[in-house]
């Protein structure tokens, strides 16, 4: 070998020709005559696929005298290969105990989404290209059990396995379980782009933790809320009583005095004579009155009956006037009641009748017992003697 001589190394892709690098043959005993051109790049203006290697030895020029060898040169044909990867997208399962493995649970096999994408590219290129419609294994091993799942990127170069029950060996068709006394064994995920032409292999290894089915945690029962509720419950159950019954009893005290008023209109319509039918109505009023706590037992004026009447009757102040002028002309006049007195009696208690129809919801069936036990009340009968 000749020692110490410059040695050019060159790559040629179509008319593009690039410089490597040079060097100096050794001149060492053992390795004289030998050279190496070191790269740490494929320069990114070539293309993935054929190209040529061309190596000269050009000898050194002398002073004096012919050069004692001839220049030389050598023409290699090789290949580019593309620098491939595996990149994670995301993985369904996430580190929870922070040690840097993904816990994987039996009992959540349909959260297990694993995504990923094929890049390629020379090495100088930091973000790649997607490879489509590559081979791509996915495989899980713990222990002897391994399964393996074998799937092909998109047009994008991604690729997403994902799992909805649990996995079983390939070979065997065992399930994978924890060993016994252990909550959790170590699994391994890898994944593997097999390469394709002047694409390289490449795999990723995922570590994970693979956790035993857990039961759910106990539910309590929460006492203390359950008593507040009952209690608050009640109250509320208590108080809507009061209310309905206070409505109830509403209804039925206006029924009580529409059927006072009704009974006298319908009575001077049919003729009774009309002192009596007005002087009696006023009786039933008062006795109404008195027992639905408007009036005292032993009240006696028309005043204490007149303040009684308009807050039992919650009428327009009109009808109520009017009504009020005809009980007390009834009760104190001394002059003749003729027909038209008679006439305008039965406007007034029709007039007062309707004006409780309007105020009044029909809930017939829910007062239908209390208006049986009014219908038991006892008429004080007031008969009118000429003197």
């Amino acid at each position: 070998g000749i020692g110490n001589m410059l040695i050019t190394a060159y790559l040629k892709q179509g008319d593009e020709i690039l410089r490597m690098g040079v060097d100096k043959t050794q001149t060492s005993a053992e390795f004289r005559g030998m050279f190496e051109i070191k790269t740490t790049n494929v320069p990114s203006t070539l293309d993935v696929g054929k190209v040529t290697v061309m190596v000269e030895f050009t000898p050194e020029p002398v002073d004096v005298g012919v050069p004692l060898y001839r220049s030389s040169s050598n023409i290699t044909d090789a290949e580019i290969w593309s620098s491939t990867r595996v990149d994670m997208i995301q993985v369904g399962p996430v580190d929870q105990d922070g040690d840097r493995k993904i816990d994987l649970k039996e009992d959540e096999i349909e959260d297990w989404i694993f995504s990923f994408r094929v890049l390629e590219g020379a090495t100088a290129d930091s973000s790649g290209e997607p490879v489509s419609y590559a081979t791509v294994w996915f495989n899980l091993s713990m222990g002897a059990y391994t399964n393996t799942t074998r799937g092909i990127t998109d047009s994008r170069g991604k690729i997403t396995f994902n799992f909805t029950q649990k996995f079983k060996d390939t070979a065997t068709g065992a399930t994978f379980v924890i060993p016994d006394g252990k909550e959790f064994d170590n699994l391994t995920i890898k994944v593997t782009f097999v390469g394709k032409h002047y694409f390289t292999s490449s795999t990723r290894t995922l570590p994970a933790s693979y956790w035993e089915a857990t039961s759910p945690p106990p539910v309590k029962v929460p006492v203390a809320m359950i008593i507040f509720l009952s209690l608050l419950l009640l109250i509320i159950l208590i108080v809507s009583l009061f209310f309905f019954y206070r409505w109830i009893e509403k209804k039925r005290r206006l029924k009580a005095l529409k059927r006072i008023i009704k009974k006298a209109a319908d009575q001077l319509e049919t003729g009774n004579p009309y002192s009596a039918v007005i002087f009696k109505s006023y009786q039933k009023l008062g006795a109404h009155l008195r027992r639905y706590g408007f009036m005292r037992r032993d009240a006696d004026t028309f005043r204490e009956f007149e303040d009684a009447v308009r807050t039992a009757l919650p009428i327009d102040d009109r009808a109520l006037d009017t009504f009020l002028d005809l009980l007390e002309e009834a009760r104190y006049s001394k002059h003749v009641i003729g027909e038209g007195h008679r006439d305008k009696a039965i406007g007034c208690l029709r007039n007062v009748e309707k004006s409780l129809d309007n105020i009044m919801l029909d809930e017939e069936s829910a007062l239908r017992q209390m208006e049986l036990q009014d219908e038991e009340f006892v008429e004080t009968e007031v008969i009118l003697k000429n003197r």
